[in-house]
């Protein structure tokens, strides 16, 4: 998998940025830097990446309450990375339906009681809360049992990604 597009929208010093790793639509660049001076959110884009890349469960052990993710607390922040599959890469997307492009996105809510649309009803959150998109999840970013042994003498999150 690639990351082609990387978005953040209202979270810590981000108003509504989109990243773009792709020269081309379908060529990313091999190696990307993020260069800046302290506190212009080189670790809140590798942050939001690792989130996002980790599936539901385990972005929720990552980040169990974003306190401080939101700029404005009276919208929800958003993160939103565009992917592309690989020739090489065995991941689906979906149960049926193999996809060579894919979407993966959660809501962020503050410590303000947020209103969001949840299908076709709507629940207020009042305190912190990272929200999955009622997208479908990539099969390589849910979590999968590992092998016997797989894990040995590994840290946790070392030994749930594989190592």
């Amino acid at each position: 998998m690639r990351v082609t597009e990387l978005q953040l929208k209202n979270l810590k010093c981000f108003t509504d940025t989109t990243l773009v790793f792709a020269h081309r639509k379908s060529e990313t660049y091999p190696w990307i830097t993020l260069l800046g001076e302290n506190g212009v959110g080189k670790s809140t884009v590798l942050q939001a990446l690792a989130l996002l890349l980790a599936g539901p469960e385990a972005a929720k052990e990552l980040l169990p309450r974003p306190t401080g993710w939101v700029r404005d607390e009276q919208q929800p922040g958003l993160l939103v990375v565009k992917l592309r599959q690989d020739e090489a890469d065995s991941g689906t997307f979906g149960d049926k339906v193999q996809r060579k492009a894919f979407t993966v996105s959660y809501q962020v809510t503050g410590s303000q009681p947020l209103a969001i649309a949840v299908g076709e009803k709507s629940q207020t959150y009042t305190e912190p809360a990272l929200l999955e998109k009622p997208d479908r999840t990539l099969s390589c970013c849910a979590p999968k049992p590992l092998p016997p042994g797989a894990g040995d003498g590994l840290p946790p999150a070392m030994a749930l990604f594989g190592g």
